[in-house]
Parts: structure tokens; sequence; C-alpha cells
């Protein structure tokens, strides 16, 4: 199953794994996140919520919506709980070698 996002932007994009991790005990939040309005501000549009300092960006590889690691401290929250959810349930479900019995 998958999910469809974007019913208030322009365009919409479907995203397989916000179904999957919608189903689990530990609550979810899947985000649209527009790199030109988290490095410029002031352009983003009133329904735009800016989200770097809510959300870890670096997997965007971009150091103008980073934030420094003191920044990081002051404005997001530690995972706590729901990290050690996935480490211990996800990571081994997507990692584990699957038999086929032909």
């Amino acid at each position: 199953m998958t999910r469809c996002f974007g019913w208030s932007l322009p365009t919409t994009m479907l995203v397989p794994m916000a179904d999957f991790m919608n189903h689990n005990p530990d609550g979810t939040t899947s985000y649209i996140v527009n790199t030109r309005f988290e490095r410029k501000e002031e352009e983003a549009p009133e329904n735009y919520l800016i989200k770097k300092r809510k959300v870890a960006l670096d997997v965007f590889n971009d150091n103008t919506i980073t934030l420094s690691s003191e920044e990081k401290e002051i404005f997001h929250v530690s995972p706590g709980q729901r990290i050690t959810y996935i480490k211990n349930n996800l990571v081994k479900f997507f990692t584990k070698k699957i038999k086929f019995k032909y």
C-alpha cells in the first residue's frame, strides 16, 4: 500500500514506506521538505512549516539547512523510545535473510 501526499501543494508524491511505518505501535509523522524554503525562510509560503528546527535534515547533505551541533541540542528532542523501537524491530526485520522455498 502507498500513501499519497501533497494535496495542498502544486504536485503530489507517493511514499510506499509511509504506510508501512504507519502500522506500528509507535506513532509516525511524515514531512514534505522543500530545501529552497528551508534555505530561505522568507520565501516560504504562509502554509509551509519550516522543518529544520524540528527534524534533522542531515540526509540532504546541505550545510545551509543543517543545524550546528549546538543548535541541534537546543531544537531537536532526543529520539529516545522511538529510535530504540526502530533499532530493535524494524532494522532487524529489513536486514534478516529471507529464504525462499522452491
